[in-house]
This record gives C-alpha cells, structure tokens and sequence, in this order.
C-alpha cells in the first residue's frame, strides 16, 4: 500500500508530516510522490487565515475528485476547528492523536466508515520521531506547541490549544539524530519563546 503526504501552512505543519510519515513506513505503507499512485492521501491543514483554510477546502475537493478510490486524511488545526463542517471527508484527526493515523486508515479500511478523532487538546506534548527531512539542507525539530496568550484576532490557541514543550532531554536526542544528516538544525513552535515554562528552563 502506498501513500502520499502534503501539507499547508507552517514549519511546525512541515515537521509533523514528516514524523506521519514515519509512522505510516514504520506501519508497511509505501511512500510515493504521485498522488495518482497513492492508496491513502494524508494532508495536514492550516486555519490561520481565511485563505489557508479556502486552501485546505480546494485541496480536499481537489483530492476527492481526481482521487476516488484513495483514503483521504485531513488532520491538524483547520480540522481542529471546523471538523463539523467536513461531513465527507473518510477521516478527520484535530491537534491531537496523529500518532494514532496508521491505525485509523487501517480501521477505515476495514469497515469503511468515516473516522473523526478530536478531541480538546490536552498539555501533553505529542511526541512525534523525524529521523531525516528529505532533499532538504536544514532540518527542523519542533520543540513547542499551543499558545496561551489569546491575542483578540489570533484562532491559534483554539487550534493547538495550551503551551506545551518537548522535554529537553528529547530535545537534545532528536537533535543529535537530526546532526548525522543536517549540517543545520531549525527549532520550531508555536510559540518558541515560551518554550520550556513546565520544565524551569527557556531559551
């Protein structure tokens, strides 16, 4: 089985389609670069404006109409807010629980019914594992998510929910496996000057 990965929006978006990725190679699928040849299509959304989510709305359409027989996974911040109004879509996955889309595709597979997990996102940092970023010269570690600052024009914190950190010592180990490959490493977040609160440190 084969499958192909996208993604819209930031570098924090970037970095979790290559941890899924890794998942879905780990769990026997095939990763392709043409969508054509894909069993299951997996796109990770934006909402953080009006545009990113249109785009992510085109995206799904476009997929469903030239892809019939493909799995289509949206997952990630637009899902997290208006996964009411994706009705047709074979599997939503909000800012939690991606780890868990092997085994929902596999699920829906099965029986064939549309799969909606989301949740309101708890202060558990989702760990997800990204080895190397391919054909790319800089890799990037995503060291924080979620915002609590609730800015009055910002959707931010509704998608991604309250600040959380990767534990610093998983920090340092993802870096040093990111080293063998990159000659540059990139931290990304949210909200990366808030990186660290829970664990007395910072940047």
């Amino acid at each position: 089985m084969k499958f192909a990965i996208g993604n819209l929006g930031c570098k924090v978006n970037s970095y979790e389609a290559q941890g899924i990725a890794r998942l879905m190679e780990q769990a026997g699928w095939e990763k392709v670069e043409e969508e054509a040849q894909a069993d299951a299509l997996i796109l990770l959304t934006c909402c953080v404006t009006n545009t990113a989510a249109q785009k992510t709305r085109q995206h799904y359409h476009g997929w469903r109409k030239q892809h019939p027989s493909a799995v289509i996974v949206l997952a990630g911040c637009y899902v997290q807010i208006a996964h009411e109004e994706l009705t047709d879509v074979d599997i939503l996955v909000g800012s939690n629980h991606r780890l868990e889309i092997p085994d929902l595709i596999a699920q829906f597979l099965q029986n064939r019914q549309p799969i909606c997990r989301v949740s309101s996102v708890d202060r558990q940092f989702e760990e997800l594992q990204v080895d190397a970023f391919e054909d790319q010269t800089r890799g990037f570690l995503k060291i924080q998510d979620g915002c609590d600052q609730y800015c009055a024009y910002c959707i931010i914190p509704f998608a991604r929910g309250h600040e959380r950190s990767l534990h610093p010592d998983a920090v340092i180990a993802q870096a040093k496996q990111l080293a063998k490959v990159h000659h540059e490493i990139v931290l990304t977040g949210i909200h990366t000057g808030r990186y660290g609160k829970e664990y007395g440190v910072s940047l």
